[in-house]
């Protein structure tokens, strides 16, 4: 989403590049203190903590389509900076979880290069999202000649497939890691009754 919100801003908004990286700074501030925060916030709503992050982000990609679409042109950009934080938040509290269930199953030996996968396919798929949705950008531009239209309907594409991976990431949060003394005893008793059964 980085690569179209710099072509948003600099070529649909006139912003000079140091006007658009302060207003990156509301998302990579929200990432960061999200960041730090994360394993208190997402460990207390339990089970759902996972789901919740999730959905926080497709919530801030969301909002920004509003903004863009709507809020910009009436009230400036005090609604995308909004939008940002948002997004920039719920990426942070996304992040660590989601590596953290990813690996809780994988053997001692075995995390680094597990770990070292993870990152991979990550990296690949960033790359792989700035192409694609570079292209339907550019190829939206080309055909309607309205750059702010072919913006807005790329975030949605994103928003969308967001609130896919959203629902694919409920499965994944059956179990968290335990974070108080009652839940480490709940969670080695079920495990217990698992090796029993």
């Amino acid at each position: 989403m980085l690569f179209l919100l710099t072509f948003y801003l600099q070529t649909i908004l006139h912003f000079t590049p140091l006007q658009a990286g302060l207003v990156f700074l509301a998302a990579s501030v929200s990432f960061i203190l999200s960041s730090l925060l994360s394993p208190a916030i997402v460990s207390r709503p339990g089970k759902r903590g996972l789901s919740a992050a999730a959905a926080l982000v497709t919530l801030g990609y969301v909002l920004v389509f509003l903004a863009a679409q709507f809020l910009v042109p009436r009230w400036g950009m005090p609604p995308f900076l909004v939008a940002l934080f948002v997004s920039g938040f719920g990426m942070g509290l996304l992040g660590t979880p989601l590596l953290s269930k990813t690996l809780e199953e994988v053997v001692h030996d075995d995390a680094g290069v597990a770990s070292g996968i993870y990152t991979t396919a990550q990296q690949m798929a960033g790359a792989f999202g700035v192409t694609l949705l570079g292209l339907l950008d550019a190829f939206l531009t080309a055909s309607s000649g309205n750059p702010l239209r072919a913006f807005v309907i790329s975030i949605l594409v994103i928003a969308l497939l967001s609130l896919g991976l959203s629902l694919f990431v409920l499965p994944l949060a059956g179990s968290l890691p335990p974070t108080t003394k009652n839940e480490s005893l709940a969670y080695e008793q079920k495990e217990e009754t698992n090796h029993v059964h």
